[in-house]
């Protein structure tokens, strides 16, 4: 799969770091590579061919092929955090917005970005201590947002839910989920899938315990 391929996922960073244009590079061509053929089955001449550059380039900038699949990985999780934190706080009594805000914004994500979403969630095993902590303190903060809103909402009475915590990680999944079989040709698109999102898990809180 060519890095030309991974258009989605632009710079490999969401625009919003200062790496040089060649580690660039190579985070598109790592994400590309672990896409197509796997983090174990990928080389560092691989990610160094499909980012046009020479074998060896990688060390240039990143220590090692997992270093560099940490910096592609907590590079996803970081921008998903970001852009939940970018929504504005409910008002009490508001959470059902603020959830629907959450949901599309997960979902949106997930949709816009899936190759590069896809390697940060199917590859997260092969990471190694530091990194791998790191990584799960960035999932426990992006929970802790979702489950404040809905226990938030369970407090004012606009949701019904037994238990916030498993609702929280079947949203996750549900939004997720998308990378695993998302088609940019296909028939449906983000609005589609944060709609029909949107509509389960709203659905559910509202009936939930009835």
């Amino acid at each position: 799969m060519p890095a030309a391929n991974a258009q989605e996922d632009a710079t490999a960073d969401g625009g919003q770091d200062s790496l040089p244009a060649t580690a660039q590079r190579l985070l598109t061509g790592a994400i590309a590579c672990f896409a197509s053929k796997g983090y174990q089955a990928s080389t560092t001449r691989d990610i160094c061919n499909e980012a046009d550059l020479s074998a060896g380039a990688l060390y240039v900038y990143f220590e090692s092929k997992e270093h560099l699949l940490f910096e592609l990985v907590q590079r996803a999780h970081r921008d998903v955090l970001v852009a939940l934190e970018a929504l504005a706080p409910a008002e009490p009594g508001a959470e059902a917005d603020l959830l629907v805000a959450q949901i599309r914004t997960l979902t949106h994500w997930h949709v816009d970005n899936h190759l590069r979403a896809r390697v940060a969630q199917t590859e997260l095993p092969n990471l190694r201590g530091d990194h791998l902590a790191a990584v799960r303190r960035q999932r426990t903060s992006i929970e802790a947002l979702l489950r404040s809103t809905v226990v938030a909402g369970c407090e004012s009475g606009v949701f019904r839910c037994a238990d916030p915590q498993l609702f929280v990680r079947a949203t996750l999944s549900l939004c997720i989920d998308v990378i695993r079989w998302y088609n940019p040709g296909g028939h449906y698109g983000a609005d589609d899938l944060a709609r029909s999102n949107v509509d389960i898990l709203h659905t559910y809180l509202q009936h939930a315990g009835q």
